[in-house]
């Protein structure tokens, strides 16, 4: 996303809380009013001073005491400005993280698969904070710096016209120094971005691999690699820092090639009689807070251009298509079968199908399993049936009612399913097990472990079901986190059960345990059961046996032994 569009819609952000913003640009008119005073007070306090015997006191009082009092209102001016523009901050990064939260419930099953969830986490958790932090600095200084700008001019143009003239045509090429390089750094610092999530990326890969890493002894190779990619981004880091650094000094330059100048005119015209010492020193006070607006822009330009990049790079993310909007409706035909799968074809990259033509009726209260090599299209069946992803052609019916017909929260709801890898959220095991049913009772919770055999080990836990689990927590064997994960979904009471080789990750042992949990929880229930091990299926009332996207086989476990094909091999090579 261009820098104008991102600056364009980062203002967007700011209508939401507009009272807030007039606030601040309230409290920063009131500021700057207060200190531009102070100036030409202090030069008229100045002239009371310049004639000997002629020195004013109590004129002088007079004007000190109105500095004092004008001080103190620029301090508690400022004070809340800050206060404001932190809230703003504050506010503009709460609302891209809440929007980025939403988006992820939105996004298509396809792009969280294909995009590296260290990049994901990078653009929500570190670029809104940085965008957060860009916002407040623009805030700050610029509201303050175009009254500061407005109100010297003004000041400076009552004092002397002529010296005014001279500030206003010298400030464009501090300007155009200053814009010239901002183009530069904008692009370095969206490059040295994008290389950080790339950085955040590689560890979190890192991360979730390493026993195979540390297995294969690959630990150099890795280092080498997170060397490589350092180096690109500190490169790039260094070039953005390098440019944006380069406006302040030589804005700063040219402005004190221009107080100089007018340090000196201004002396020749003190002599000639055309103004005063003190119009003179309030004079230059106005030139100096003319130029200061520049000189503390240029000083954040680094950070203000590094907190575009980064909100270019949140609403990238929030741009990124949706999944295609629910349709509700009523076509309902009556029908015996609960699931029906009608020439559905699927492809992830719309090239290379993985479902061809699929065909598939499932009865109510029917137990299926479907099996077959890897790759063959198995899990993606079951992501279509939840509507993960939408099919490129033919339909699938709940009820004799197409799933499109449906609104996915309320078609997932008739499902339970448990996948072969288990989540277990940073929560007790009680908040565990009542996910997504937060009208759970305790008791629901404590009959829904039972029937799920892990009542047992959970009691054993140090504050039993109130035991804080976290991610990744080792205290619980992979059996029993799959337990828990049965739980929630007899706690949930689906009407269709589906099991996605949710055994092919514990040992044998372990497994007996939870193929009995599962014969509970499919009791009188439509099961649908993928299966990488084929002894976990004997019992279903019908075996697909997939190949290629396509049913090569149907049957029992006994019959298709005994017809000696495609099945009757994938068996005997277990």
């Amino acid at each position: 996303m261009g820098r104008k569009k991102t600056v364009k819609r980062i203002f967007s952000y700011t209508r939401s809380f507009k009272g807030y913003f007039l606030l601040s640009v309230i409290l920063s008119a009131v500021y700057v009013i207060s200190i531009l005073f102070i100036p030409i007070l202090a030069g008229k306090a100045i002239d009371l001073l310049t004639g000997k015997g002629q020195v004013d006191i109590e004129g002088i009082k007079t004007y000190i005491s109105v500095i004092g009092f004008l001080t103190a209102v620029v301090a508690v001016s400022r004070y809340f400005t800050d206060v404001t523009d932190n809230y703003l901050s504050f506010s503009f990064m709460k609302a891209l993280r809440k929007n980025a939260m939403k988006k992820i419930n939105r996004l298509p099953a396809l792009f969280l698969d294909k995009t590296a969830y260290g990049e994901i986490v990078s653009r929500i958790v570190s670029d809104t904070q940085q965008a957060g932090d860009g916002v407040m600095l623009a805030l700050n200084q610029g509201i303050s710096g175009v009254f500061t700008l407005a109100g010297t001019v003004v000041f400076m143009f009552i004092v002397n016209w002529k010296m005014t003239f001279i500030v206003l045509v010298s400030t464009p090429l501090a300007l155009l120094i200053s814009w010239f390089i901002s183009k530069y750094s904008y692009r370095m610092f969206r490059k040295s971005n994008d290389l950080r999530g790339e950085v955040a990326s590689f560890f979190e890969e890192s991360l979730n691999g390493e026993d195979i890493i540390q297995a294969f002894g690959m630990q150099d190779k890795k280092e080498k690699d997170l060397k490589e990619l350092n180096e690109k981004y500190a490169g790039a880091d260094k070039k953005a820092l390098f440019f944006s650094s380069l406006p302040n000094p030589g804005t700063r330059f040219v402005y004190a090639l221009i107080y100089a100048g007018l340090v000196l005119g201004g002396a020749f015209l003190v002599m000639d009689g055309q103004i005063t010492v003190g119009l003179l020193a309030s004079f230059l006070s106005y030139a100096t807070q003319f130029t200061k607006p520049f000189n503390e822009i240029t000083d954040v330009a680094s950070r203000v251009q590094n907190a575009i990049a980064c909100a270019g790079r949140v609403f990238e993310f929030l741009d990124e298509p949706e999944e295609t909007p629910d349709t509700p409706g009523d076509k309902k035909k009556i029908s015996e079968y609960i699931v029906e799968f009608e020439n559905v074809s699927f492809s992830y990259d719309k090239t290379d199908p993985v479902i061809k033509n699929f065909n598939l009726k499932v009865r109510h209260g029917e137990k299926i399993a479907i099996v077959g090599p890897t790759g063959c299209g198995k899990t993606t069946l079951m992501n279509l049936l939840m509507r993960f992803y939408d099919t490129d052609s033919g339909s699938i019916l709940v009820d004799g009612k197409d799933i499109r017909d449906y609104g996915r929260k309320g078609l997932r709801q008739r499902f339970g399913m448990v996948l072969q890898d288990t989540w277990i959220k940073s929560a007790t095991v009680r908040e565990n097990i009542a996910f997504g049913k937060n009208d759970a009772t305790d008791q629901d919770i404590y009959e829904a472990a039972r029937m799920a055999l892990a009542d047992g080990f959970i009691k054993k836990l140090p504050k039993g079901y109130d035991t804080f689990l976290g991610e990744g927590d080792d205290r619980l064997s992979q059996g029993q986190k799959q337990l828990i994960s049965i739980a929630r979904v007899f706690l949930s009471k689906p009407e269709i059960l589906i099991l996605d080789e949710a055994t092919s990750s514990i040992d044998t042992r372990t497994e007996i345990k939870v193929q009995e949990a599962f014969d509970k929880l499919m009791n009188n229930r439509t099961s649908i059961v993928v299966a990488h091990r084929l002894s976990t299926v004997e019992n279903a009332d019908r075996i697909i046996v997939m190949d290629k996207g396509r049913i090569v086989e149907e049957g029992s476990h006994k019959q298709l032994l005994e017809t000696g094909g495609f099945y009757h091999s994938l068996y005997n090579s277990m």
